[in-house]
């Protein structure tokens, strides 16, 4: 799938060009092991996921499979905000049929020319890209301006800026680490549920329904986990980090001592966690670092406020700015 490529020139690069624009502001910024993998597979080795095959083949050369896969897949990503503002990319969808279920491919098929097509390629990658991407790269916004009647030559301008971009990501994040902007923290490598690697049966605690659970023990498979995406965290930024997300979010105190032994000093995760924890927790207390103990082992722990975390994601960017800032702050204050 490709939605490492694509999202590497939006979110990723804007975030780590904004903070590097705004020295004074500071965050943690979680990396799991198997994204940077990818990030780094892209940034070399030149792997082609499907949808960039066939955004490569010539529209010319498209074969029937090929038309209907972009016409399947190539309006997949957010109508409202990286299609509707685009004229021509907003008309290629009405002319396939803008509906999610019931369009008819047969009718779009006929009704597609080869510049169509050209098009529903150089813009399916287009839109990907964030806005201090446009910023950098001026071709971008020249294309953008183009609107249609694309050239084989402007596909591969975009793809070509693509590739700079998601290579200048590491080297990017790792300036910002060293400078002290940002402190980067990391997950287990392959993102696995710690807990139910470790012992499944822990589902029963927050789930007692689980009655037919059968009990499997990983603990050398999570340990593992732990191990290798630290080692290879470190690897690519020449230090150890000191936090780290478990996957998920999700915790048990027999993760305790297989993160403390690699060395990490902090873990975040969700604040229904803390409330389920104790009886006697207000939400009051939820801003509070606190510390976590098993065997001997100890670490502290953060909880994100769940419902400012959803904001941030899923509802400021539908607000008028100065609205989500104000939201932001208030709740905050």
């Amino acid at each position: 799938m490709p939605w490492v490529r694509l999202h590497s020139t939006k979110g990723y690069f804007d975030i780590a060009s904004l903070l590097k624009r705004f020295s004074s502001i500071k965050l943690n910024i979680n990396l799991v092991p198997s994204l940077l993998k990818q990030i780094e597979e892209y940034s070399f080795n030149n792997p082609k996921d499907i949808f960039l095959e066939k955004t490569l083949i010539p529209a010319k050369e498209l074969k029937a499979e090929d038309k209907l896969f972009l016409l399947k897949n190539f309006f997949m990503l957010n109508w409202e905000t990286m299609i509707n503002p685009y004229e021509r990319y907003k008309e290629l969808l009405i002319k396939r049929g803008g509906r999610e279920k019931g369009v008819d491919y047969e009718q779009a098929l006929r009704v597609f020319s080869t510049q169509d097509y050209l098009d529903l390629q150089v813009w399916f990658n287009l839109a990907w890209f964030g806005f201090e991407s446009k910023k950098r790269f001026r071709q971008l916004n020249e294309i953008v301006k183009k609107n249609s009647f694309f050239s084989e030559e402007d596909k591969t301008v975009v793809i070509n800026i693509q590739k700079e971009v998601i290579k200048s990501l590491i080297p990017m994040y790792k300036e910002l680490n060293d400078t002290g902007a940002v402190e980067l923290t990391t997950s287990p490598f392959y993102h696995p549920i710690l807990p139910i690697l470790i012992d499944s049966s822990i589902a029963k605690r927050s789930q007692p329904s689980l009655l037919n659970l059968t009990e499997t023990f990983m603990t050398e498979d999570a340990e593992a986990q732990v191990k290798n995406g630290i080692e290879y965290f470190t690897k690519i930024f020449n230090r150890e980090p000191d936090g780290f997300w478990p996957s998920e979010g999700s915790v048990s105190p027999e993760i305790i001592p297989i993160l403390a032994k690699n060395g990490i000093k902090w873990i975040a995760t969700d604040e229904d966690i803390l409330l389920n924890s104790d009886s006697g927790i207000e939400r009051k207390m939820l801003y509070l670092p606190y510390e976590a103990g098993f065997q001997g082992k100890n670490l502290s722990s953060v909880f994100r406020d769940k419902k400012l975390s959803d904001a941030i994601s899923f509802k400021y960017s539908r607000n008028p700015a100065d609205d989500s800032v104000q939201h932001f702050i208030g709740s905050l204050n």
